[in-house]
């Protein structure tokens, strides 16, 4: 009896997810710096399930290693999450996400543009219910970012993009970018724009067409829209700087970023002796310390002091 395509999309699925299990319990490569998160906010109640290890309660500024581990929030609850690729997602309330995969090459020794990715990376995330609102970075090239869910896949790239995963069905909407959706009841997939909507469901007998791609309802933008921009804001608040010795520390200044101190930093240790990133044949170097910094606005607010004398009694 041939095997159908549902089959090989289930298939395919599990041997994906089990591979990234795999490659999340090596250590990352000499070199390459362990994907972390930062987490920017926390409304109610959100648990990071560590793999293999104990459960933790998430509070705003935590940072955690990102591969391997899950995320569940309560009902009424939400948590942001800002990647050290920079990417963002928010996990609304009484949502359960498994991060596969979070891998990372080395960070550029300067950081200019916050909506650039700061080196390739490959992400994959398993979402089994809930709401996740995602904001991505322009992707470097190289750069992967999947999620998977019992209905199928959405590749993504450059994108406001919100996943809701209900019991028998998948809604992805596109706030902005395109991204792919792939399920095992669609052969090839399609391909999905700005505005536009994939609802992908179980193959039930009497129920709707299982793979249904529509524009965004009126009624639906507004409420996807502003969580979509409550997600992208967090990419703002805080970036992941490399700690390396002999490695010029990058510095952000709120949206205006301050590259041309790095630059001259990372031309002398070039010219010192130490190495550049550019090299052509570049010494082996020790894998990069990810931490987070949190950015300060570009122009503070001016602080207005108020004579005693000039307040009505």
């Amino acid at each position: 009896m041939p095997v159908g395509f549902h089959q090989i999309f289930r298939y395919a699925l599990l041997f994906a997810i089990a591979g990234a299990i795999a490659v999340s319990a090596a250590s990352p490569a000499p070199g390459k710096p362990t994907g972390k998160f930062y987490v920017a906010e926390v409304h109610g109640s959100a648990q990071i399930y560590i793999k293999d290890g104990p459960i933790y309660t998430l509070a705003p500024k935590d940072v955690y290693a990102a591969e391997g581990n899950e995320i569940v929030t309560g009902s009424s609850s939400s948590v942001t999450l800002v990647f050290s690729n920079t990417t963002s997602l928010t996990c609304s309330g009484d949502t359960r996400m498994h991060i596969l995969k979070f891998s990372q090459q080395p960070l550029k020794p300067n950081i200019t543009d916050l909506d650039e990715e700061p080196s390739a990376s490959q992400m994959q995330v398993y979402i089994d219910r809930g709401t996740v609102s995602v904001t991505t970075p322009n992707l470097a090239a190289g750069s992967s970012c999947t999620y998977f869910t019992a209905q199928g896949q959405i590749a993504i790239r450059d994108v406001q993009a919100v996943i809701q995963v209900q019991t028998n069905e998948t809604i992805v909407s596109m706030l902005s970018g395109d991204a792919s959706a792939r399920s095992e009841t669609l052969d090839g997939g399609v391909h999905l724009q700005q505005g536009q909507q994939v609802i992908m469901r179980n193959q039930i007998s009497g129920q709707p067409e299982p793979f249904e791609v529509q524009s965004i309802p009126t009624a639906q933008l507004v409420q996807l829209t502003a969580l979509a921009l409550d997600t992208s804001m967090a990419r703002k608040m805080v970036y992941f700087a490399p700690v390396t010795p002999g490695l010029a520390r990058p510095t952000l200044t709120g949206s205006a970023i301050t590259a041309a101190t790095n630059a001259k930093s990372a031309d002398n240790s070039a010219s010192n002796g130490t190495g550049s990133v550019f090299d052509e044949n570049p010494a082996p170097q020790p894998s990069q310390n990810l931490q987070p910094v949190p950015l300060v606005p570009a122009n503070l607010p001016v602080q207005y002091t108020v004579s005693p004398a000039r307040i009505g009694g």
